[in-house]
């Protein structure tokens, strides 16, 4: 005998609350729910946004090019679903315009100015480096407050303070590296030397100051009460940079050896030589690619979202820098006509091969999230956070 939900168990002889069990959590289930990402835009529909676009930014002189991006972006945003749900952009351009018009005019001034002292231009020069963290930190926050999948936003929490030191520990690398090299062609140590010092310096340097502010930037990103972690260490990041120059330098030993035993008459060194020069302008067309694939599955493999995270499905490093090369060639060929094309390409790719992986109800773990923001915050958010970026 059991009774019904509402009934009192006051009137009732034969049970006690005793004999109701206690309501225990759901069991998490032996699977979890997988969450696929698809994108329905086409190169055709984008390329009508896309000269549109152009043209108008190029009659206005750039004044146009704020809601161009804003027009970009929200269809990209809109043909992007998860769990059949689109995403949205929801930037007003004129802060855009405003960002934009506050770093062109400071820039111009010091510019300007700079003509008439060479201790204005050292100035400015600084001032732009102590404001720059700013600037970024405000973008973030701009582009992320912006950004919304079912009317819940995704917001960058990232202190200033955070920024500064970010910034701060690249400045000072920087000038390690330059020290370094400045001390090898000072020390009776040849220039050559010194010079490889330095390059070889930034270039170990780029992976580092990447993965320290991809790490500020997801570490300090919410998607309602829901928090991303980033979880990849400098080692993946280096070895994800490392493999693509590998691959390179290994095809240029084998190709060095291929025709190690070629008899160097005039007409087959001229061969040779071009045939190398453009192996490596297309190795180089390619590297970059590769490094790109590369960097783009150690953000996806290391991140997550509350108790939910991201797998790349059937996503291949080698395909994502074909796509990319290929991109690269025929917008070249076609004197940029081919731009839209190119961008959908890559984005469906990315998005089609990108899934969330969730022991728990997606929609059921979002929906409590959409709390309304005070309308004093949004006010001093807008005055606060401008988009620079282009």
């Amino acid at each position: 005998m059991s009774l019904p939900p509402n009934e009192s168990f006051a009137n009732d002889i034969y049970h006690t609350p005793f004999d109701t069990p206690p309501t225990l959590p759901p069991a998490q289930p032996d699977e979890p729910y997988q969450y696929d990402f698809h994108f329905y835009g086409t190169g055709s529909e984008y390329f009508r946004i896309w000269i549109v676009n152009l043209l108008l930014t190029i009659i206005t002189l750039g004044i146009y090019s704020p809601w161009a991006k804003v027009r970009r972006l929200r269809y990209f945003y809109g043909n992007t679903e998860l769990n059949d749900e689109s995403f949205d952009f929801t930037a007003n351009p004129k802060r855009i315009l405003i960002g934009r018009l506050i770093a062109i005019g400071v820039y111009l001034v010091i510019s300007v100015l700079g003509e008439f002292s060479p201790v204005i231009t050292m100035v400015g020069g600084v001032l732009m480096m102590a404001v720059f963290p700013w600037l970024v930190r405000s973008t973030l926050r701009f582009r992320a407050r912006n950004s919304q999948y079912k009317n819940v936003r995704f917001a960058f929490v990232g202190s200033l303070l955070g920024a500064y030191m970010l910034f701060g520990l690249i400045v000072f690398a920087n000038i390690l590296i330059i020290g370094a090299g400045y001390l090898s062609m000072n020390l009776q140590i040849h220039d050559v030397i010194g010079m490889m010092v330095m390059v070889i310096g930034f270039v170990l340097l780029a992976p580092f100051a990447w993965r320290l502010f991809k790490s500020y930037q997801f570490n300090n990103t919410q998607f309602g009460k829901m928090a991303f972690t980033w979880h990849a260490s400098m080692l993946d990041v280096y070895k994800a940079v490392v493999m693509p120059i590998a691959i390179a330098v290994a095809v240029c030993g084998l190709f060095i050896i291929g025709f190690g035993g070629v008899e160097s008459t005039g007409t087959m060194l001229i061969v040779i030589i071009g045939m190398y020069l453009i192996g490596m302008y297309l190795m180089a067309l390619l590297i970059l690619p590769l490094i790109q694939a590369c960097l783009h599955k150690v953000v996806w493999d290391n991140l997550t979202i509350g108790e939910s995270e991201f797998v790349l499905n059937e996503f291949s490093i080698f395909r994502f820098a074909f796509i990319q090369f290929t991109n690269f060639l025929l917008i070249g060929l076609t004197l940029r006509l081919f731009t839209p094309w190119a961008a959908v390409r890559l984005h469906r790719y990315k998005t089609e091969t990108l899934s969330l992986l969730s022991y728990e109800n997606f929609d059921e773990l979002i929906t409590p999230q959409m709390v309304e923001e005070s309308a004093l915050g949004e006010e001093i958010a807008d005055v606060f956070d401008i988009d620079v970026s282009w």
